[in-house]
């Protein structure tokens, strides 16, 4: 009965929002349909206030500002006359930016053509056909005639070097006027937050004494991105503090206030409105022009911090912890970056094993006797001569190393058959003895480390 009930209720809402929604008729105007179907998924109360709707803000946000630019062209226009030679030419005015996308950027410049990108051509026309759906003048043949324009195939976000980084950050240091800009890139670069994230912190959401941020579900990208982060860096919790002491001085005193208060005018802020997309965008233009860094975005502090975490071997699972939701692409891009600096890691210790110095693998090759394998062999096994000035260490010592650089940095069995290039077997047993049986072909470098290897059984306390 209690689950009919809920069932009951839930479906109340949403058979008014289709009533609402079908009252859209062909008759309509353009911009008249569109508000009645953005009041059908955003409903207010007596107030006119906006109370629990159907979708979260950060789209409502997104539709209304797609609506605003299909009414430039589309607004006076009744539904039944929309045709798909209408929308092509939308898409070319709009994705070059001609008339009537001719606006001003800003209130003191001259007005000037706004092109956009493919992508959001197409999401703007998918706003649009989705109310003509409602009014039912979207065929299946118009569906099949439809052409949105080819989205540009971004490549991989643009992702500062640690040189880089420590530039970007020395120079928004160096000037008062820029402190925003510093304080916002060092929480940025430690948190992995994005733009919104940051941009939708309040009061509330900052907890100094647990050295604690929490991404609101309202400035998520998605559920998987609203998280809890721990502060890791001290420059990181030093510039929060800063944050907050400045949103205090702006007049944000609730917890509900935006870390980043928006600016009305000039010296007049809101606390209870986050601060806009271009909240930041004149000092972070003045940074870039003084770091010669002229392509590095604001967006692109999420990419950085997440790389830096990539560079340090750190696994996956603990990035997507701290990061939230990653898309598959950028997925595979961090994993290579992390499984490339593991081996790196892995192919160093295996060199001090070995004793092999960056020139010496000719001359060790050549002092090489060959080797075959040998499996769980007790008998004593005599270590051939290593090079002349090569760093000496024993098997053990080596072996041990890369161990120990395999458990510190999360390396896998397989990860560590790869960084040898053809090892059969890595294996662990009971009695905590690693048994590395190798065995392939490759460079004398590595060659001579298999050798090595293949050679020695090392028990390691804490290996499991």
């Amino acid at each position: 009965m209690k689950t009919l009930r809920s069932k009951q209720m839930n479906a109340q809402p949403s058979t008014w929002m289709n009533e609402r929604s079908t009252a859209i008729t062909p008759e309509m105007t353009f911009s008249e349909a569109a508000k009645l179907w953005m009041d059908s998924r955003t409903p207010t109360d007596a107030a006119g206030g906006r109370v629990s709707g159907y979708i979260r803000k950060h789209t409502e946000i997104h539709d209304w500002a797609a609506i605003r630019s299909l009414n430039l062209y589309f607004e006076a226009a009744q539904l039944r006359g929309i045709r798909l030679d209408h929308m092509a030419t939308y898409q070319r005015l709009r994705a070059t930016g001609a008339a009537p996308f001719i606006r001003k950027r800003r209130p003191h410049e001259e007005p000037a053509p706004c092109p956009v990108k493919p992508q959001q051509v197409n999401a703007e026309l998918a706003v649009l056909i989705r109310i003509l759906k409602l009014a039912k003048l979207w065929t299946e043949e118009e569906a099949r005639l439809y052409s949105p324009l080819i989205e540009e195939t971004s490549n991989l976000p643009r992702s500062l070097s640690l040189k880089e980084q420590r530039h970007w950050l020395a120079v928004a240091r160096s000037a008062s006027r820029w402190s925003l800009v510093h304080w916002y890139s060092l929480v940025a670069f430690d948190t992995c937050m994005g733009t919104n994230e940051m941009r939708s912190l309040r009061l509330g959401d900052v907890n100094l004494d647990q050295q604690l941020v929490t991404v609101p579900i309202a400035g998520a990208k998605n559920i998987y991105r609203h998280r809890s982060i721990p502060i890791a860096s001290p420059d990181a919790l030093w510039a929060l503090e800063k944050l907050v002491g400045r949103a205090h001085s702006l007049g944000a005193k609730d917890a509900t206030h935006y870390l980043f208060p928006r600016r009305r005018v000039r010296d007049e802020y809101d606390p209870a409105s986050p601060m806009s997309s271009s909240g930041l965008k004149k000092q972070w233009q003045e940074v870039r022009r003084a770091s010669g860094l002229a392509e590095f975005r604001p967006y692109d502090t999420r990419h950085t911090a997440i790389t830096r975490l990539a560079e340090g071997g750190t696994p996956m699972a603990v990035i997507m912890k701290r990061a939230g939701h990653v898309s598959p692409a950028m997925t595979d891009h961090y994993t290579h970056i992390t499984d490339k600096f593991q081996l790196q890691s892995v192919r160093s210790a295996i060199g001090l094993s070995a004793g092999i110095t960056p020139h010496a693998d000719v001359e060790l090759e050549a002092s090489m006797p060959r080797y075959s394998p040998v499996r769980h062999s007790s008998a004593p096994v005599h270590a051939p001569p290593v090079a002349a000035g090569a760093q000496q260490r024993s098997p053990d010592e080596g072996i041990a190393a890369v161990l120990l650089t395999m458990q510190q940095y999360g390396v896998t069995p397989d990860q560590m058959k790869r960084a040898l290039g053809g090892a059969e077997r890595v294996s662990a047993k009971p009695s905590k003895v690693f048994h590395l049986h190798v065995g392939g072909r490759g460079s004398s470098v590595r060659r001579t480390a298999q050798r090595r290897l293949s050679m020695h059984t090392v028990t390691s306390a804490g290996a499991r």
